[in-house]
């Protein structure tokens, strides 16, 4: 079941609660020190930079420049740290289409978090943003996230060879494709 968003007055944003998760939450990002340093620190680290195709690893908070912003895309712990991100974005090409990407950080993986957060973002997308259908590119050599996708009900739909960005070792990698229908 998808979560309603809901507002925190005491911090002035929108929000999704994270089902099982008491306390998680998806918020914006906030335009905060604490939370570039935060993002820069999940995108150079080696264990997520490797998955992440369009990420750019390592990042570099240039001064001046703003975090990319995308509605409920931070997971927060009940402290209001942030423990990694999902982002969906609308496929422009393919109308109703949806691509997704998630990460973690390491201390807040293997609690199912990862997989309510998806399902809480992927259930507001398919209300919020009209989507019918939502996909995710995995590298084949991605064991725990094929099987989260898997276990969220995507369909590996195909698999095939993808050039890889040459700041992350370059070269062709095995990616599957992963589609979910929302209807």
């Amino acid at each position: 079941m998808a979560s309603a968003v809901q507002w925190d007055d005491s911090t002035g944003e929108p929000y999704l609660d994270v089902p099982g998760h008491p306390g998680v939450r998806l918020t914006p990002y906030r335009d905060t020190r604490a939370e570039e340093d935060a993002l820069i620190e999940i995108s150079n680290r080696p264990d997520v930079g490797r998955w992440s195709y369009g990420r750019r690893y390592p990042l570099r908070a240039e001064p001046g420049t703003a975090v990319p912003t995308a509605p409920f895309s931070v997971v927060r712990g009940p402290d209001g740290a942030y423990l990694g991100e999902v982002y969906v974005w609308a496929d422009a090409e393919r109308p109703g289409v949806l691509e997704m990407s998630y990460s973690l950080l390491p201390d807040a993986r293997g609690r199912g978090l990862g997989a309510a957060s998806v399902r809480a973002v992927v259930g507001w997308a398919g209300r919020g943003m009209g989507a019918h259908t939502v996909e995710a590119m995995v590298e084949t050599e991605n064991a725990a996230s094929s099987g989260l996708m898997a276990k969220l009900g995507f369909v590996r739909a195909e698999v095939r060879g993808v050039r890889w960005p040459k700041d992350k070792g370059g070269g062709v990698r095995e990616c599957a494709f992963w589609r979910l229908d929302l209807a």
